[in-house]
């Protein structure tokens, strides 16, 4: 697949994942050609525009609607990583890579030792998410139960000896493509959990997975087989 399509998948992907956390916040967003838009308060981290096209067209209404609705601050996911939103007061917080990976043969697995399951009860759920904010700085409860209701989202962990150490989510739309975000592990055998967390999502679907990061976690999805097909920024108010 051309990267530019990919990388419209990815983004695709990525603000259906973030519409299913909000939703679960009762904030769902809206998606139009060009944005997905949420201009509600809703859960840390997640932005409250995802651009869908690499025209930006409309982006400017777009921001107009959320300043007006959100004079303390938002965030915009440029997927394209293309428009200047410095002229609307914004500034850039980070940029990343898209990263993609065809329906191959799936990655050895790690060797941890560690058992994955899909979390299914609140109790498991609010476990999942202490391991995953560990050293993260307070932000209210961002995975709700009602989260756990919805068929296109998969929270995976990986425990030892009972214990939460690592994990990520799966998110899977219409498109036919499986998400990976949100992974964490520890640093000793990091790379090991993540081969494994891999493997997870393609024991679940066996197509395409689609997700973004930068630094070191970057370079640990291309060594897994993953392949760059874009940037993206994230850009925010204040």
């Amino acid at each position: 697949m051309a990267a530019q399509d990919a990388r419209a998948l990815c983004a695709r992907n990525n603000a259906e994942l973030c519409d299913s956390v909000c939703r679960s916040h009762g904030v769902p967003g809206q998606f139009s050609a060009d944005v997905w838009l949420q201009p509600r308060d809703g859960p840390a981290y997640y932005p409250n525009a995802v651009t869908l096209s690499a025209s930006g067209d409309g982006i400017a209404a777009q921001i107009e609607r959320l300043s007006a609705a959100r004079p303390n601050g938002f965030s915009v996911k440029d997927s394209f990583d293309q428009l200047d939103l410095s002229e609307f007061g914004l500034r850039r917080l980070f940029r990343a890579e898209w990263v993609w990976l065809e329906s191959d043969p799936p990655p050895a697995a790690g060797g941890t030792g560690a058992i994955w399951k899909r979390i299914g009860t609140d109790g498991e759920l609010q476990a999942f998410e202490a391991a995953w904010s560990a050293g993260n700085p307070p932000h209210g409860r961002i995975f709700l139960p009602q989260l756990l209701e919805d068929a296109t989202v998969s929270l995976l962990a990986a425990r030892r000896d009972g214990r939460i150490v690592a994990g990520c989510i799966a998110n899977r739309g219409p498109a036919g493509v499986t998400g990976f975000s949100n992974f964490f592990a520890p640093q000793a055998g990091r790379s090991a959990f993540r081969a494994e967390a891999v493997l997870q999502l393609r024991r679940m679907d066996g197509g395409a997975i689609a997700g973004y990061d930068n630094g070191e976690e970057l370079a640990g999805l291309l060594a897994l087989g993953f392949r760059a097909v874009g940037s993206l920024a994230v850009w925010t108010m204040p």
